[in-house]
């Protein structure tokens, strides 16, 4: 194979019968972000660590948008698993339901770009747990603060500005 793709002679099995054919390869890594060059700098994100805390019908977009943009390394931390009712405004559809937010939306970065790094904590945030989020967050760029949760939302907060990091 050629890194920068092309097309080769194959064998491809036609009604039982192996037959040379021509087999294009496409370059997904150098490919993936082609159309936004010259809108978006995705390359400027590319080596960007992003945290997302609150998977649903918010930060599952923004984690989405953020894929596409180029970020390669997430961070999801959410406690839920994907219920019917979150389906009208959630990025997942049917086939999802019952399974954590945080495994679903690794998916669905990986459909996106398949050379995306995403590390998940099926986990509510809470100030007894605190310790464990902040070595979570340690390395992130950014931080997306999207829970539904009043009290996690203010100790999230709390460890982005011990941690000095932006938190959205």
């Amino acid at each position: 194979s050629n890194k920068h793709g092309g097309t080769f002679i194959g064998h491809v099995n036609l009604h039982g019968e192996w037959v040379l054919a021509p087999v294009q390869t496409i370059p997904i890594q150098s490919e993936i972000f082609s159309r936004n060059r010259g809108i978006l700098e995705t390359d400027a994100l590319v080596g960007k660590s992003v945290t997302i805390v609150g998977l649903g019908s918010i930060g599952s977009q923004v984690a989405v948008e953020l894929c596409k943009s180029g970020v390669q390394n997430f961070y999801f931390v959410d406690h839920d698993r994907l219920e019917v009712g979150n389906v009208s405004r959630h990025q997942a559809g049917l086939a999802h339901i019952g399974r954590y937010k945080v495994k679903v939306l690794a998916d669905l970065i990986h459909e996106i770009n398949p050379y995306a790094k995403v590390k998940s904590h099926a986990k509510k945030i809470t100030w007894s747990n605190f310790e464990d989020i902040r070595s979570f967050i340690t390395g992130s760029d950014l931080v997306y603060n999207v829970t539904d949760d009043r009290s996690a939302r203010l100790a999230l907060n709390s460890l982005c500005v011990d941690e000095k990091l932006p938190c959205i």
